[in-house]
């Protein structure tokens, strides 16, 4: 008896024809030039078959994004409807057809999750586990590696530097899983990164970083010529630091209700008004501009940060000013983090000096310091901070453009 298949969409018929295609145009069993069925690089030889599979790939992941990979679609595709077609075991246009469509449909349906954990540098949460977003921070004690030989391995190469797991709820195949769950660890820890800049803007503490990502411990080998022994050079390995503590960290610089306020937005994805999703993308930048970089490359993260919080004119505004957007900028985060009189002048003045090297930087006729770096972060991590105290008040950049206006003459 033939299996039932739910009706066919025109998704479906768009990817099976693609993937039927490819049979087509692919070798088969009895050929003159029979390929390795066991080593696939046998595919590149055949660039239109191959591009009909890469578009049936896309097209069955486009079907199913949150759960496949094009990675494992690939995989599966080929393994269960293109090779036993091209080999023979599945013979006739609609029995190779049929084979398709039910492996489409069986990767459309796909629901699955898992819970991962990732090892994670320079954070201690001893206190207790902490949760931003999507992701809960566990501690990792030494001796809970005993009897994992890689996690014990891992620890000892990185100078005893993995603190703490992180832990997410992924969805999808296997890479589709561990693609997700680096991505959003990643991203949490650059907003968190973002969050601490008096902190990571230093040297002071290390960076929070997922093992395997940059930047990570490092100790350059060298040797004199003839030598036959390398040494090593005194690299981050030696360096002195401290790991970053949460939540201790953030409750010192946002306070406690500013924590809760930042858990809150992040469990939103940042997504519950215009304003929450500025002040994410700003925590990102800055987390971005904390990553070791050139100067000249932090100083414009952190400039984009300042646009990304409060950059822009909103549509249909009253008060548009059309002075630019130094002016704009520099004038929002006086009002925002300045007191009445010389101290808003003075933000206003900063803002305009530090926006001017970024310029001097992309045109390359000036330098950044380190120091300059670091000052312009910090006004602008107090700009955010101004932002998220207001955002009941100032839900979107229109109404902060109009609040702006009515302290310029109040």
């Amino acid at each position: 008896m033939r299996k039932a298949h739910r009706p066919e969409s025109n998704n479906d018929q768009r990817v099976t024809d693609n993937l039927v295609e490819s049979v087509r145009k692919f070798p088969h069993a009895g050929d003159e030039r029979q390929p390795d069925w066991h080593d696939w690089t046998w595919v590149s030889e055949y660039p239109d078959a191959q591009a009909h599979l890469r578009a049936a790939v896309k097209g069955a992941v486009q079907l199913n994004p949150t759960m496949l990979s094009e990675f494992e679609t690939e995989r599966a595709l080929m393994i269960e409807a293109v090779l036993p077609a091209v080999m023979g075991h599945v013979i006739g246009e609609t029995a190779i057809r049929e084979k398709c469509l039910e492996l489409i449909q069986r990767l459309e349906a796909l629901d699955v999750y898992t819970d991962l954990e990732l090892p994670v540098m320079h954070v201690d949460v001893r206190r207790a586990p902490f949760e931003f977003g999507d992701v809960r921070f566990a501690d990792l004690r030494p001796e809970t590696l005993k009897d994992d030989p890689l996690a014990g391995w891992a620890y000892e190469e990185f100078d005893g530097r993995i603190t703490c797991v992180a832990q997410v709820r992924a969805p999808g195949d296997g890479t589709r899983q561990v693609d997700y769950t680096e991505e959003r660890v990643e991203e949490v820890l650059r907003v968190v990164t973002g969050a601490l800049w008096p902190l990571t803007s230093t040297d002071d503490y290390f960076m929070p970083v997922v093992v395997g990502q940059h930047p990570q411990p490092s100790a350059t080998p060298f040797r004199q010529v003839g030598s036959p022994q390398f040494h090593i050079s005194r690299g981050s390995f030696h360096r002195l630091g401290h790991w970053v503590r949460l939540p201790e960290h953030l409750e010192q610089h946002w306070g406690e209700g500013g924590v809760k306020t930042l858990q809150r937005l992040a469990g939103a994805g940042f997504a519950g008004s215009e304003m929450a999703g500025r002040v994410g993308s700003g925590l990102r930048w800055l987390g971005e501009a904390a990553k070791p970089d050139t100067l000249e490359a932090r100083i414009v993260k952190v400039t984009t940060a300042l646009e990304a919080v409060v950059g822009g004119e909103p549509p249909d505004e009253r008060f548009l000013t059309g002075r630019g957007i130094t002016a704009t900028l520099a004038e929002r985060a006086a009002f925002l983090i300045g007191e009445p009189g010389q101290d808003r002048l003075a933000v206003h003045r900063e803002v305009s000096r530090y926006y001017g090297k970024r310029s001097d930087v992309l045109h390359r006729t000036g330098a950044v310091s380190r120091e300059e770096v670091d000052e312009f972060g910090l006004l602008i991590w107090r700009v955010v901070k101004s932002v998220v105290a207001r955002l009941d008040d100032l839900p979107t950049l229109g109404a902060l453009n109009e609040w702006v206006f009515e302290q310029r003459y109040a």
